[in-house]
């Protein structure tokens, strides 16, 4: 038995008031039934930002006034996403203009079919591949309390930890956590947007235990206890692609009826006879920016090549 959610979500957001700015955390706030306050202090994440909020259940964060509006960047942790629905917070955190630099991906095995000492000496001898670095790491949750061990595979834009969820969070499982940051972060958001059940074949496809029979790359041999966990959650390993997609425009028309479409319809209903009008100008100004690819893709869609129903709903 498993378990799979985002356990973590961070991004930052720009809006020309404070007043903007509270009007989103509020929203937040209410989505998931939660309250938030100014807590007087700075907030420090990679940058200092000057005023730092918190709420009572689980997004802290911090904000800068600049000259051309208010910089903020806002954690949301798994106490609160695991009270929401997840794919509708993330829509609303897009709505918002939030851009994602980083997300944490929790599969919990509930059969432990591992033990943490089996996993730690794998990582020691090397007995794993996709991930370059091994780790091993003891931290007191509580000072004076006992140190909680974890398995660090990986570094920098991807990290898989493994440790006892009972442990930590007082769920009888063992955790694979993965954690993205910067483009690998927006790369999944943007894939669950599509797909929802990606989430574990991203976990299982960041790392792989076994190892190599020869020198031959296609002699690996996977363990036995990963294979069982990659055919229980029914999905194939799927790796973040280092050089990213090449730009698509069927992907990218996907992407805006996932991410704008909410916000279209509030503008069409809105601006009524306007609307046009509006969306003119935004094509012009679109229009304007247009490089090489984009008049290839122009003339890929004039020449009726492309799949009408993949541009629409149940495409």
């Amino acid at each position: 038995m498993f378990t799979v959610r985002f356990d973590w979500l961070q991004g930052k957001i720009f809006v020309s008031t404070v007043a903007d700015l509270e009007q989103f955390l509020d929203e937040l706030a209410e989505n998931a039934n939660d309250n938030w306050g100014l807590t007087g202090k700075s907030f420090s994440c990679g940058q200092l930002f000057r005023q730092g909020f918190k709420s009572v259940c689980g997004f802290v964060g911090g904000y800068n006034i600049k000259e051309d509006g208010v910089e903020g960047i806002i954690q949301i942790q798994g106490r609160l996403l695991t009270a929401v629905d997840q794919q509708s917070m993330i829509q609303f955190l897009l709505e918002f203009g939030m851009k994602f630099t980083r997300c944490d991906i929790a599969l919990d095995d509930y059969d432990k079919r591992v033990t943490f000492d089996e996993v730690r000496y794998l990582g020691i001898s090397g007995y794993y591949r996709l991930l370059d670095t091994f780790k091993y790491v003891e931290s007191c949750l509580i000072k004076g309390s006992t140190p909680a061990p974890t398995c660090y595979f990986g570094s920098s834009d991807k990290i898989i930890r493994f440790y006892d969820a009972e442990f930590v969070h007082g769920i009888a499982a063992n955790r694979w956590e993965l954690q993205l940051r910067g483009l690998n972060a927006q790369y999944v958001i943007d894939e669950y947007l599509v797909d929802q059940s990606c989430l574990a074949a991203f976990v299982v496809g960041a790392i792989d235990f076994g190892h190599f029979v020869n020198s031959s790359f296609d002699s690996f041999k996977r363990l036995l206890w990963w294979q069982s966990l990659i055919r229980e959650v029914r999905a194939e390993p799927r790796k973040i692609p280092s050089d990213r997609l090449k730009p698509d425009i069927m992907r990218s028309a996907n992407w805006i009826r996932e991410q704008a479409g909410v916000v279209l319809a509030v503008l069409k209903l809105g601006l009524e006879d306007e609307f046009e009008q509006w969306m003119r100008e935004v094509c012009l100004d679109g229009q304007s920016r247009f490089r090489d690819y984009h008049r290839e893709q122009v003339n890929f869609l004039r020449s009726g090549k492309y799949e009408t129903k993949s541009l629409y709903l149940g495409g």
